[in-house]
């Protein structure tokens, strides 16, 4: 069942890796607050530092609720979070997370000599996000077939929440602020995707099929691949196209298009550059290139721009999730269920260790 799981979200973060480009920068955080009585630190974070990791709603999407493989009748009773084993992420340069074999998420070094779990229970870790400043673990805990909860971990107090649930396979991700996480749930490109503000503790869906996220350097806005209804319809999926959006978090997640998918190019989110423009992918039909396009969000004016890769890597590598350290100097990407690292400076590989999702500390 592990590995068949895992073959999964291989095929999954293939498409969305595909779809949306690699995130190949490792990033620090920027500032935010915690006043749930249940998450917040014993000492609140002060400031963070600052960082950066359109136009038809689907009519037709029914978003994933867990019910697809099991039914209401079939559904098992729910088991109770156990967490069985904690450990503290330590702030130290060539560390990383990544999920064991097991489904524990652990904490290693490029050496070896540190191996640790941080955490571990009655569930596997099908995906996790580490927010350090806010002290603060998302992950996906999977527990039986029509049991997977998204959870909260306070690694500080112990303290853990269950903020959503009714999950096939799901993701999770922090924006920069450390105030809102991504729920994201489903099997298909289109995905329901759900947003959780720490600072209010509410969960907000967000009401259309999302192909793609990249959340903006103050983590208030993200912009989003949509689904886009054309005629004559495209190749892809079942003839739809796809829009660049942006999600305004503060603004009642009120959506501006930034460019338009036609019958003849697929528009997905790339990355942003600053505040006030964003890249985003322009993909033809029957093309095997893509164009990126810069987009000013405050007049609309687009030019065309390049790649913008912050690290020239082997192409076998460039098809794979991968991290790349600050300094550019290593990069960990996974590959026939092993954690490889590259040293850019030697060109050398290594073999890690067994596992899946390597995320830099």
């Amino acid at each position: 069942m592990r590995n068949l799981r895992l073959k999964a979200c291989l095929i999954l973060f293939l498409i969305l890796f595909l779809l949306a480009g690699c995130k190949t920068e490792n990033q620090s955080v920027a500032p935010g607050h915690l006043d749930n009585p249940v998450l917040a630190s014993e000492e609140p974070p002060a400031e963070y530092q600052d960082n950066n990791t359109g136009s038809s709603p689907g009519d037709n999407f029914n978003p994933p609720t867990g019910d697809e493989k099991v039914s209401e009748t079939e559904k098992p009773a729910e088991v109770k979070i156990e967490i069985t084993e904690t450990g503290v992420p330590a702030d130290s340069p060539n560390k990383f997370f990544y999920v064991d074999k097991e489904g524990k998420l652990r904490q290693r070094n490029i050496t070896g000599d540190i191996d640790e779990t941080i955490i571990a229970g009655n569930f596997m870790v099908e995906n996790y996000d580490v927010h350090m400043d806010a002290q603060l673990i998302a992950f996906v805990a999977y527990i039986k077939p029509g049991d997977v909860k998204f959870i909260l971990y306070n690694f500080k107090t112990g303290d853990y929440k269950i903020v959503g649930d009714n999950a096939i396979i799901g993701i999770v991700e922090w924006s920069p602020n450390g105030r809102y996480l991504v729920l994201d749930r489903g099997t298909y490109i289109w995905r329901s995707i759900e947003i959780y503000d720490v600072l209010t503790d509410t969960l907000t869906p967000v009401k259309m099929p999302i192909g793609g996220y990249r959340w903006s350097p103050d983590g208030n806005r993200l912009l989003v691949g949509i689904e886009e209804l054309v005629d004559p319809p495209t190749p892809a999926g079942e003839g739809e196209s796809s829009s660049a959006a942006v999600i305004d978090l503060e603004g009642n997640l009120d959506l501006q298009i930034v460019f338009q998918g036609t019958t003849e190019f697929w528009v997905s989110p790339y990355r942003w550059v600053d505040k006030d423009s964003v890249v985003v992918r322009k993909i033809h039909f029957g093309e095997n290139t893509s164009k990126y396009i810069k987009i000013n969000l405050s007049d609309g004016t687009m030019q065309e721009t390049e790649q913008l890769y912050s690290l020239p890597v082997p192409e076998d590598m460039a098809r794979r999730a991968h991290e790349v350290t600050p300094d550019m100097k290593y990069v960990l990407y996974g590959h026939d269920g092993f954690i490889r690292l590259w040293n850019a400076e030697t060109d050398e590989r290594l073999e890690l260790c067994e596992g899946s999702l390597a995320k830099w500390r």
